[in-house]
């Protein structure tokens, strides 16, 4: 019924065509003419709710610029799930949901039941007046294959990452190289090479203070996220972002349970060894942050365990520090030097929609003409969804003369956290972001410089809490060889629903296995075909069938 109301609506629109003519320009911007044009949008609340979102500089710049005002009613995280569900009940939707992927968790599947029923737009019929979206797509045809139903509707948009570098480098293990070049070595690239890394640092005065007890080889836990874990486990051939669930897709688009595999065997194998040689932290399940601060700083820590855990954090609250021991590195350990270098990527499309519209809005026009100036790759409006504007929200800078902008907003935010002025002030970060865009981007500098050399040695250098600097130098090898994570998919309700109880008991085993298998609770040998047979028992299979159907229907 809903979509027939829809099809009946969209003739009526259709129809009245020349009356909507008048009040709107025929491209550019403004949008509108004449009378503004308020759009009502509802989502969940930015961080720091604190501030009044709709009497910010994004929202006074957009009417400006469009001569279109924007209305955004905010719900807290834990109310926002179920007024979601209440406004397509009711069918009291408003012109836009918008920052759904942070915490809002519309599914693939969920925007292609709704939009299936009549409820969501498709801006897939607004192509003609969308052309940054259509240059964007014709840049970036995977994005558009990648979120168009087989029906050929687009319901909405995640946030799609043409960067790269910027997923490349989430997880690094990041060396401490004053340790290393007083034990004579370098940053290792075998698995040979990491064992005796980390023995020498258990063994050896790696600090050179005389007493070779203190020092602590890996800051890292024992889990199924290990990042030390996830660069032993590329090397094994596994190209998944944790050892937990390590589902991909070979070159055949044939999805495999790398955990079921004989390269998962021996890549667990390994990992005991890692275990039992005492390389990793005794209490790193039970340490707190402050102490892990206090180890970092008093130059305890051998080798961190990625940019934004606790001990990275640990020395970003050291406000003016510069770390300049610590280099970050995002690649396999290989079985020898020969082997391919190997880094795995995030997948480049967020895990949730982010922004959908209303299918029986007023203003379908002007929804999809406003959310066309931010797919604008080349231009400010790409910028303006998760930066603001030069001059309004943010103070260009330009990086070592090389016409390559960064977003410096110390002058704007006063004695804002930059997080905060950025999220809640400057542009509601996220909100309507539709992309991660590459021109004018602080976190793609160093694809775009030719004396990367320099460029690395400064920024080697730089305080170890400024991430976008370690993006840059975690490129620094060149020859690697980039693999995709497996990706959100848009499962059916049916599928969902089957998958959730499976993939709830799979994981847990998986989990509880991995951590048995490495501490010798049950010897890997031994027990393997046992741990295969649960697996199959516990209907495995059936979660692959699923997954592999929600895959080839978003690989068309």
């Amino acid at each position: 019924m809903k979509k027939i109301l829809a099809l009946v609506l969209a003739l009526m629109l259709a129809l009245s065509a020349a009356a909507m003519a008048d009040t709107l320009t025929d491209s550019g911007y403004p949008i509108v003419e004449g009378d503004m044009v308020t759009l009502e949008i509802a989502g969940p609340e930015p961080y720091y709710p604190d501030h009044d979102w709709n009497d910010s500089p994004f929202v006074t710049e957009i009417e400006k610029i469009m001569n279109v005002h924007i209305h955004y009613t905010p719900y807290s995280a834990d109310a926002w799930p179920n007024q979601m569900t209440l406004m397509f009940a009711t069918d009291e939707l408003p012109d836009m949901l918008a920052n759904l992927n942070d915490r809002g968790n519309m599914s693939y599947g969920q925007a292609l039941k709704y939009g299936d029923e009549g409820y969501l737009m498709d801006f897939s019929q607004y192509k003609d007046i969308m052309p940054f979206m259509t240059e964007f797509f014709k840049n970036h045809p995977e994005y558009e294959s990648y979120i168009t139903t087989a029906s050929g509707a687009i319901y909405g948009f995640p946030i799609m990452n043409v960067q790269g570098a910027d997923s490349l480098s989430i997880y690094p293990l990041s060396w401490n190289t004053d340790w290393l070049k007083n034990l004579g070595l370098e940053i290792p690239k075998t698995r040979d090479e990491l064992v005796e890394v980390l023995t020498a640092i258990r063994d050896k005065d790696a600090d050179g203070d005389g007493d070779a007890t203190n020092e602590i080889p890996y800051a890292g836990g024992l889990t199924n996220g290990d990042n030390l874990a996830q660069m032993v486990m590329w090397g094994y051939g596994i190209y998944s972002r944790v050892p937990g669930y390590a589902i991909y897709a070979d070159d055949n688009g044939k999805l495999i349970l790398g955990n079921m595999t004989d390269e998962y065997k021996e890549f667990v194998t390994f990992m005991r060894k890692l275990y039992t040689e005492g390389f990793y932290a005794d209490d790193a399940s039970v340490v707190t942050g402050d102490e892990i601060k206090e180890r970092t700083l008093n130059n305890q820590y051998g080798v961190l365990s990625g940019a934004y855990s606790e001990q990275y954090v640990a020395l970003q609250e050291e406000r003016g520090k510069t770390v300049q021991n610590w280099i970050p590195t995002n690649s396999a350990f290989t079985a020898n030097k020969d082997d391919a270098r190997v880094t795995v990527l995030n997948h480049p499309v967020s895990s949730n929609i982010n922004i959908v519209a209303n299918a029986s809005t007023e203003h379908p026009e002007v929804v999809a003409r406003f959310l066309d100036y931010f797919f604008d790759e080349f231009g400010v409006g790409g910028d303006a969804a998760l930066n603001g504007w030069a001059g309004v929200s943010f103070t260009p800078k330009e990086v070592m003369g090389t016409g390559i902008t960064m977003f410096d907003v110390e002058e704007q935010r006063g004695d804002m956290d930059a997080w905060e002025y950025r999220s809640s002030v400057a542009c509601w970060y996220q909100c309507f972001a539709t992309m991660w865009c590459k021109v004018n981007s602080n976190w793609l500098v160093y694809d775009y410089v030719e004396n990367k050399d320099d460029l690395l040695d400064m920024w080697k250098h730089c305080s170890i809490g400024n991430g976008n600097n370690w993006r840059a130098y975690c490129n620094e090898e060149d020859g690697l060889t980039f693999k995709t994570t497996f990706g959100p998919m848009p499962y059916t309700d049916a599928e969902a629903t089957e998958r959730a109880t499976l993939y709830t008991d799979v994981k847990t085993y998986l989990d509880t296995m991995y951590t048995a298998f490495i501490t010798g609770e049950y010897d890997i040998d031994g027990y393997w075909d046992t741990y295969v047979d649960t697996l199959k028992n516990m209907k495995v299979e059936r979660l692959i069938e699923i997954e592999q159907a929600a895959y080839d229907r978003m690989a068309g």
